[in-house]
C-alpha cells in the first residue's frame, strides 16, 4: 500500500468516527432536551396537584362550616325516607354525619 492510499483510509477512519461521535452526541443532546422538558412538565403538574389539594381542602373547610350533626340520636333512612330525614340519607351529607357525628342511621 502506498502513502496516499494509507492516507485516504486514515481520513476516512477519521471522518467515519467523527460521524459517530457527532451521530452520539446529537442523541444525547436531543434526549436531554427530553428530560428537561418532561421535568418542567411534571413541575407543572406537581404544581395542578398541589393547587387541586389546596382547593379540596377550602370546600371541605366550607362544607364543614355549613354542615351540622341532626339533633337526633338515630336518624331512619329506610324507604319511603320521611321529608324531614331525606337531606341526611345520600350523598355528601351522609357521609360527613357519618364521620362527624354520634347519630345512628338505619337503612
Amino acid at each position: 500500500m502506498n502513502k496516499k492510499g494509507g492516507l485516504i483510509i486514515s481520513a476516512a477512519i477519521i471522518i467515519i468516527a467523527l460521524m459517530i461521535g457527532f451521530s452520539g452526541g446529537w442523541k444525547f443532546f436531543n434526549n436531554s432536551s427530553k428530560v428537561q422538558e418532561l421535568e418542567s412538565q411534571l413541575t407543572d403538574k406537581d404544581s395542578q396537584i398541589l393547587e387541586l389539594q389546596e382547593e379540596v381542602q377550602n370546600l371541605n373547610n366550607q362544607l364543614d362550616s355549613i354542615l351540622v350533626c341532626p339533633n337526633s340520636e338515630s336518624i331512619d333512612c329506610m324507604p319511603p325516607v320521611i321529608e324531614e330525614n331525606r337531606q341526611y340519607c345520600s350523598g355528601q351529607y351522609l357521609l360527613w354525619i357519618q364521620q362527624n357525628c354520634d347519630t345512628t342511621i338505619t337503612f
